[in-house]
């Protein structure tokens, strides 16, 4: 049985709200916000109905919460996916203030696979790894000549597990001077296990370039130095 209550006239038309509508729409928004800890927001960061997103996070202090807020900012199309962008990289150990150091180096957030912070002459810097092209990141460096290169030297590797060399590489390779120029590019090294059973080298290319795909966003990545 439908119960229906009129209120005001509006224009001399009866408006009448359905209550059992109400209590079918109300209900479930009343649950979902109950069962997020609230995070008052100060300030204009938040633009878009989306952002509200941030208050899943509960007890986190105002410098991660300032980058999350900016991240949404610069990157909100109403679809949410940079939230979920956001989410997927802290599940890999990424800060949520070096995704906003990526944005503020030129780089694309949300073709973002992962975010990496190591420290070099006593401060800290980023390298990340997006989608790419055939030219740079991991669309060029998963072409099937340059897996085969790596795999001949390291043995079988799935997509993931080439990843993770690189991600290992950049958290503590080594930087190659005689490979590197400051303003153009980086060159870091580690050694892995090859498959004839001694370790060899792992290099990864980051750019340092100020234009272009971003300072700090990785290039190539080969077996050798």
């Amino acid at each position: 049985m439908k119960l229906k209550r009129p209120i005001k006239s509006i224009s001399g038309i009866k408006v009448r709200i359905n209550a059992l509508q109400i209590h079918y729409y109300l209900c479930p928004l009343i649950l979902i916000f109950a069962s997020f800890p609230v995070t008052i927001i100060s300030g204009n960061s938040i633009k878009e109905s989306s952002d509200l997103g941030i208050i899943w996070q509960e007890g986190t202090n105002y410098e991660r919460l300032n980058a999350y807020g900016n991240l949404l900012k610069n990157y909100a199309d109403g679809s949410g996916a940079i939230y979920y962008k956001i989410r997927e990289l802290e599940g890999k150990g990424a800060a949520v203030k070096n995704m906003e150091r990526v944005y503020e180096n030129g780089g694309e957030l949300k073709k973002t696979l992962n975010v990496i912070e190591r420290t070099e002459d006593s401060g800290s810097v980023i390298r990340w790894l997006e989608d790419g092209t055939s030219t740079w990141g991991w669309t060029h460096i998963k072409r099937p000549e340059r897996l085969d290169q790596i795999t001949s030297k390291f043995g079988p590797k799935t997509e993931q597990e080439v990843q993770e060399m690189i991600f290992e590489t950049l958290k503590s390779g080594e930087i190659i001077k005689s490979k590197s120029l400051i303003g153009d590019k980086y060159q870091y090294a580690k050694k892995f296990l090859a498959k004839d059973g001694s370790l060899f080298e792992f290099s990864v290319v980051v750019s340092d370039r100020p234009i272009g795909i971003g300072r700090g966003n990785v290039i190539t990545a080969f077996p050798g130095v």
